[in-house]
């Protein structure tokens, strides 16, 4: 399916994979058979880890080989670890967010890249400029914009992390045992950022809630799959304000009206969640 096509799914969140659109309003999950145009584009690493297309209709492909600009015609790599000012801290790539003001944020297992709006220089932001606020890892796993501009940051073994838009200083969540209020764990898989301001964060060992100026995390329970406890592992909001949790046997709708109920698919592990608008 062209790019161009694949963008007008209005109001459908996509998961992957297979290839499923999933209707919100829809009284049950349907799958599509979806067809796909390769474009013409050879990639050094094809394992791909995450997908986004910024304002400007441009694609950018994390993969664990370094990133990829793509605008239908050439590709341009950004990598990690090399002396240039555009350079990324590791080729390792987990997650992207674009901010509201042009810039891209880049996750990485070595650190935070910011890449500016001109696309021509890169901030860092590790445990070596921020050691404050990343003194368990450098490996950055999620992202998501908070309403206000703050930019919240999953890691890898180091809680979750707010960061100011301009990355001057932030706030860090972690778990403590003693503390049932606390991050329920120091992996963070997925953050999204809700409708109305509250932080989504999928752990290691269950989905919580951050209400905006809280301070302590809702545990949020879902019911139970085919394979056990649920683990959830990538989350996505519609425009609607439905918040999907994509996990290792289907996918779970939170809806705030009609309540949580689960979408199967098939047995399906989600590898990624993506709501058009």
């Amino acid at each position: 399916m062209p790019l161009r096509r694949a963008t007008k799914v209005a109001g459908a969140v996509l998961a992957a994979a297979a290839v499923v659109v999933v209707a919100p309003t829809a009284a049950h999950a349907q799958e599509s058979r979806l067809r796909f145009d390769a474009p013409p584009l050879r990639l050094a690493q094809p394992i791909v880890m995450t997908l986004l297309q910024d304002r400007a209709g441009l694609m950018w492909i994390g993969t664990q080989g370094g990133l990829i600009r793509y605008d239908g015609h050439a590709a341009q790599l950004y990598g990690g670890g090399r002396a240039e000012e555009r350079s990324l801290p590791s080729s390792a790539i987990r997650a992207l967010a674009e901010h509201t003001d042009g810039r891209l944020w880049v996750a990485t297992l070595s650190g935070l890249g910011i890449v500016s709006a001109e696309r021509d220089r890169t901030t860092p932001v590790s445990s070596q400029t921020h050691p404050d606020l990343f003194p368990l890892t450098d490996a950055m796993s999620a992202l998501a914009e908070l309403p206000d501009g703050r930019m919240a940051v999953g890691t890898d073994g180091g809680g979750l992390v707010i960061l100011e838009s301009d990355a001057s200083g932030g706030r860090v969540f972690v778990h403590h045992p003693a503390d049932p209020t606390s991050l329920p764990s120091n992996t963070v898989d997925a953050v999204a950022s809700g409708l109305d301001g509250s932080l989504w964060v999928a752990t290691l060992t269950g989905l919580v809630r951050l209400r905006p100026d809280a301070d302590a995390f809702e545990h949020v329970p879902l019911p139970p799959s085919s394979v056990g406890s649920v683990e959830p592992r990538r989350l996505a909001v519609d425009p609607s304000g439905v918040v999907w949790v994509g996990g290792l046997d289907g996918v779970v709708r939170i809806d705030p009206e009609a309540g949580v109920r689960r979408v199967r698919l098939g047995g399906f592990r989600i590898q990624s969640l993506l709501a058009t608008h």
